[in-house]
């Protein structure tokens, strides 16, 4: 898979879960799921989940540090970390 088709597809995944769907992550860089667009930790951990599934990764718990996966570039980096793993 492209990394430009994982970013894309890491945010759709995360608009699928938004509840406030008048904020536009598209235009931004980067963002923090909690602070900028209102995801609660229940929101956070099934999107991990969602993730782990649809890229067919298993990230390690030591890694799932919260402040690092409220990221959204930190989230892509770990999301592309596991798959080039593979």
């Amino acid at each position: 898979m492209v990394m430009q088709d994982i970013e894309f597809k890491l945010r759709s995944m995360i608009k699928e879960k938004m509840e406030d769907l008048s904020k536009d992550i598209d235009g931004l860089n980067d963002f923090h799921l909690i602070v900028d667009i209102g995801y609660d930790s229940l929101q956070i951990i099934s999107l991990i989940v969602d993730i782990e599934k649809e890229f067919n990764i298993e990230f390690d718990d030591d890694e799932l540090d919260m402040d690092l996966v409220c990221q959204f570039s930190e989230l892509l980096k770990m999301t592309k970390q596991q798959l080039q793993a593979k």
